[in-house]
Order: C-alpha cells, then sequence, then structure tokens
C-alpha cells in the first residue's frame, strides 16, 4: 500500500465527474481526499511536481507557461494506492519507482480529455500524479491540507469505520433509535450549515428519486467544503449495493441531540427500504 498525489489542471477540473468515473473503474485505487488549491506561487509549484522527471527543462518551461495562462486554481487529489505496481524508470539520479497501476489511470484521463488540436491528442495534459511516494508525501505536507495521517486516522480504535472528521472520543452508547426522527447538516452557500430532519434532506430526496437537489449540492460545493467522495455515482452506488449490518463496522454515529455526525447517506437508504429502526452509535464527548 502507498499514497499517491494527483494534480488535476485548470482546463480539467470541469471534467472531474468523469474522472471519478473512470477512477472507479480501478477498485484498488480509493479517493481518500481531494480540494481546490491555489498556489501562492504557481510557476513554483509547476516545478516542483515535476522536478523529478526526465522530461528536458524547455518542455517543463513551456507547460509552465502554458498552464500558467488558464488560471491557477488546480483540485489536488490523495488517493489510497491499495495494490501498487511499482517499476524502476529513468537513468541516474532521474531514477525513481513509478506506479503502472496509476500510470494506467493517469494515461486513461489524458487519452480521453487532453485537449485536441489539430485532430490528434495534444500534450497538454489535464491530470499529473506524483511518481513515487515520498515526493507525493512532500507536496502534501507544502500544500497545507489535513496531513495524510490525520485522514487515515480513527476517532476510537474500537469504531474502525468512523472518519477522522467527527473528532476523538471516549464517551459513548449504543441504542437502537428511530431513525427516521433523527436530523442532519448541511451546508448553505450563504450562510451557516443547516440542520433539519433527514426526512427533508437531499439525501432522503435523492433516494426517493428527487436527485436534483443532491447532485446541485455536489456541484456547488465540492472541492471546495466538499473534501470528500460523495458523488452522485457513489451515491448510486450505495443505492443498489448497501448491507446494513448492526455491528462495530458499520455503525452509523450520531451526537446527543440525534444529529447524524456519519450515515446521512446510509440511514436515507434504510428508510428508502422502510427501515426505521437500527442500532447506532451515539456519541458523548
Amino acid at each position: 500500500m502507498r499514497y499517491d498525489v494527483s494534480i488535476i489542471f485548470p482546463h480539467g477540473i470541469q471534467y472531474f465527474d468523469e474522472i471519478l468515473k473512470i477512477l472507479y473503474k480501478y477498485p484498488d485505487l480509493e479517493l481518500l481526499y481531494f480540494r481546490n488549491y491555489e498556489p501562492y506561487d504557481f510557476i513554483q509549484f509547476i516545478e516542483d511536481i515535476y522536478k523529478t522527471d526526465t522530461v528536458p527543462w524547455q518542455h517543463i518551461k513551456g507547460k509552465t507557461q502554458y498552464l500558467h495562462g488558464l488560471g491557477k486554481n488546480v483540485w489536488v487529489m490523495l488517493i489510497k494506492n491499495n495494490k501498487p505496481e511499482e517499476v524502476m524508470v529513468g537513468e541516474g539520479e532521474y531514477q525513481h519507482p513509478q506506479c503502472m497501476l496509476v500510470n494506467r489511470f493517469k494515461w486513461e484521463v489524458r487519452e480521453r480529455f487532453n485537449p485536441v488540436i489539430g485532430g490528434e491528442r495534444s500534450e497538454h495534459h489535464i491530470i499529473h500524479v506524483i511518481d513515487y511516494e515520498s515526493q507525493a508525501r512532500e507536496l502534501w505536507d507544502n500544500i497545507g491540507f489535513h496531513p495524510i495521517e490525520v485522514i487515515e486516522s480513527v476517532p476510537n480504535p474500537l469504531f474502525p469505520t468512523i472518519p477522522f472528521h467527527v473528532g476523538k472520543f471516549k464517551n459513548y452508547s449504543i441504542e437502537e433509535v428511530n431513525i427516521s426522527k433523527l436530523n442532519c447538516t448541511q451546508m448553505s452557500k450563504d450562510g451557516p450549515n443547516v440542520v433539519l430532519p433527514i426526512t427533508e434532506s437531499i439525501y432522503f430526496k435523492y433516494v426517493s428519486g428527487e436527485q436534483k437537489p443532491y447532485r446541485d449540492y455536489w456541484g456547488e460545493f465540492k472541492g471546495d467544503r466538499l473534501w470528500f467522495d460523495n458523488s452522485p455515482m457513489k451515491f448510486d452506488r450505495l443505492i443498489s449495493d448497501y448491507k446494513h449490518d448492526d455491528n462495530k463496522e458499520n455503525y452509523i454515529a450520531i451526537d446527543p441531540d440525534n444529529t447524524i455526525l456519519d450515515g446521512n447517506h446510509r440511514i436515507s437508504v434504510l428508510l428508502s427500504r422502510g427501515i426505521n429502526k437500527c442500532n447506532i452509535l451515539r456519541i458523548w464527548n
């Protein structure tokens, strides 16, 4: 296992959902986190991500000039590579390991979405993947997002599937509750987050056939305030494949006020199947 970092350049951001579709074809590659990013020094940023490549400096300079003309905003993806296929590439000081699995993903995206010039695919790549893990970690740390160790951390080792953003906790109870009475939190474009009944949420509307509000929400906040893969495509797979078991590998988490901390999508799926009660994890601190 290793971690890979991928950069989507300005002319590729519009294809993000299509890039996700391609990523889903590679089950050993798991998107952990993604976020938009505007480098303070865009030229230095490009130099940093290409510094171990064996291509001539003039090529990198031309790429930098081209990309700089498109704007400074990029999207950065943290990918957990569960089955790397590493081989050594390059020569001399430029020799380094490269993952062929990631390489196949990267080139499938490029073949599909690189700009076409004169009827042929150009070399104006919309996506780049850092070749090896140590460089990927260095870049990720320099950007200043949540550290990888934090993203992969578990708030309580007794419940290994609860995500890090729930926060560390010690006090909890396991209770059977009427999940149709729970609340959820939704982000608001122009104000604070809104707490509302799960049955009135975009999540429940989506599983009930009213999909536009959720799709609009994803389109509005992805990469900006939504940093995890909650795409409509992934939601569709959950609706189709979700199997619920009341055990610590699968608990839905709520707070003392019956607001869901983790599990909006799963609860909505259960309600759509006519299941109104299940065991949940109530976190008290």
